[in-house]
């Protein structure tokens, strides 16, 4: 009877120590799954901070390069305001020119009529005088009409060339704004915009809406106009598409009720009582529905 006793003591002792091993081992094995996941959420976390570090850098050197585009096409636009100036001063210039050789014609007109009153007879003289200074007077007026056109014809041209330098320029500001807008939306990954996004789309839109007053005052028939807008819709759908809209206003009725800052300008060209938007000094930016940005803008009006 002890013997039984014993031997059941001893096959207890020996199964609790098998199960003591066994729950070891278990514990063993779990803490180094641990440690592994440990390491490899480690490795993929300055994987994660390597790539945010890039994108980092790469929106640096993005924006660096809109703030230098954005100085050469300032640089473009002071060469405009230079040409409409000389523009302006030539047109004063052969106005002032046209109207003292009116007088001037009249007087000489009138003092040749005066001699001929007085004359006793009516001679052939006096009629070949009146002609020769109604001769003289149309070729005066026609050399100067001639002299003015070249002039005009010779700045027509300047600003031509100027045009095609502006759109050659902005073509390449579209091409990098292009590479930029693209990115809108990748670095997050989320529904919300971060501060660093929006102040890049910020950017994007003050350049995207300079370019499209600039070729909201050009000819539409200067070559590439066309394809320079179809590039700046394409962007603004781009950002659309992640959630940014740029509110069409240029050119638009301004009514009582909008949601802008509006600076007034008297324009007696205009129809009595209307009132458009002609320039827009910071457009209207919503996300998602929500105005981030309001629009400040530049009404003319007759009123």
């Amino acid at each position: 009877m002890k013997k039984i006793s014993l031997l059941s003591s001893l096959a207890l002792m020996a199964s609790t120590v098998v199960f003591a091993n066994t729950d070891s081992l278990a514990l063993v094995e779990l803490k180094q799954r641990v440690v592994l996941q440990q390491q490899a959420d480690s490795i993929q976390l300055v994987a994660l901070k390597g790539a945010i570090t890039e994108l980092q850098v790469e929106q640096s050197k993005l924006q660096k390069d809109i703030l230098k585009q954005a100085e050469t096409i300032d640089g473009i636009k002071e060469d405009i305001q230079q040409v409409d100036t000389r523009l302006t001063g030539v047109n004063d210039s052969l106005n002032a020119s046209i109207g003292n050789t009116r007088v001037q014609v009249k007087n000489q007109a009138e003092q040749t009529i005066g001699l001929a009153n007085n004359l006793q007879s009516k001679t052939i003289w006096g009629i070949v005088v009146l002609c020769l200074a109604f001769v003289g007077s149309i070729i005066i007026c026609i050399f100067l009409h001639r002299k003015g056109d070249n002039k005009i014809e010779s700045l027509k041209k300047a600003a031509e060339e100027l045009n095609g330098k502006i759109v050659g320029q902005l073509a390449i500001e579209i091409g990098e704004l292009q590479k930029i807008a693209s990115t809108v939306g990748k670095a997050s990954g989320s529904n919300e915009s971060s501060d660093a996004e929006v102040q890049l789309i910020k950017a994007l839109a003050d350049r995207i809406t300079f370019m499209e007053m600039t070729l909201y005052k050009m000819d539409k028939d200067v070559r590439g106009h066309k394809q320079l807008s179809k590039a700046i819709n394409q962007m603004k759908d781009n950002l659309l598409a992640n959630g940014y809209e740029l509110v069409d206003m240029l050119g638009k009725p301004y009514h009582e009720g909008m949601r802008v800052i509006a600076n007034f300008t008297e324009d007696e060209n205009l129809e009595n009582g209307t009132q458009i938007i002609t320039a827009i000094i910071k457009p209207q930016i919503n996300f998602k529905g929500q105005m981030i940005q309001a629009a400040q803008v530049t009404v003319s009006q007759n009123i």
